[in-house]
């Protein structure tokens, strides 16, 4: 009686995953973890096995666990951007302003931690100062939302609307320090009346009265 062989099953191929995939993943892991543990603490295989990732893809991809902060930054900045990319500008600087300020408020009130984070890093870390700041600086969405301001006659012509943006930016940034250390809790209504009191003394130097 002759014996029955099975065919031989071709083993299935292994799954790998894109580069974007793994860039994507490595950026959420880092986003939380950075966020819970901060950055010192947080090491670059708490990193990859929350990813369940090769760690040795985050010097490939990132350089290392500086590159991945700013690339985790650089995403961050770009999708909360995104998220008001189609909203109308406002009707007057005043507006537009209180419109900013309310978001980025709104941001970094349901991301606290991420927040603290980049205060920390902020201040201990020139390098990373430099590069925040560039990107707040460099935003050519909000520059482009003053600009059709400026061209709708809301804001003074002459004026370098780079300046709006840094005093826009440091106004927030203030505010966001003291929601991020303060162990008091600001109210709603003192938050809007902080907002509104920055955006008008904007609009007073920088806009036009009819």
């Amino acid at each position: 009686m002759k014996t029955k062989i099975s065919p031989k099953k071709t083993p299935e191929p292994k799954k790998t995953r894109s580069r974007d995939e793994s860039v994507t993943r490595f950026l959420q892991s880092a986003l939380h973890l950075f966020s819970k543990h901060g950055f010192d603490a947080t090491t670059t295989k708490m990193i990859a096995a929350d990813a369940q990732l090769n760690e040795a893809l985050i010097n490939r991809y990132f350089g290392g666990k500086d590159g991945l902060l700013k690339a985790v930054l650089e995403n961050f900045i770009t999708s909360k951007k995104e998220e008001h990319l189609h909203t109308p500008v406002g009707e007057n600087l005043y507006e537009e302003i209180v419109f900013q300020m309310r978001m980025k408020m709104i941001v970094f009130k349901n991301h606290k931690e991420f927040v603290r984070l980049m205060i920390n890093q902020k201040l201990l870390d020139s390098c990373f100062n430099v590069e925040l700041d560039k990107k707040m600086f460099e935003d050519e969405a909000t520059f482009a939302r003053f600009k059709k301001l400026q061209d709708k006659g809301k804001i003074q012509k002459g004026i370098n609307l780079q300046r709006i943006v840094a005093v826009t930016y440091f106004s927030t940034m203030g505010l966001a320090f003291y929601m991020a250390t303060s162990s008091v809790p600001l109210s709603k209504k003192i938050i809007d009346d902080l907002i509104e009191d920055s955006a008008r003394m904007i609009d007073d130097r920088f806009g036009v009265k009819k």
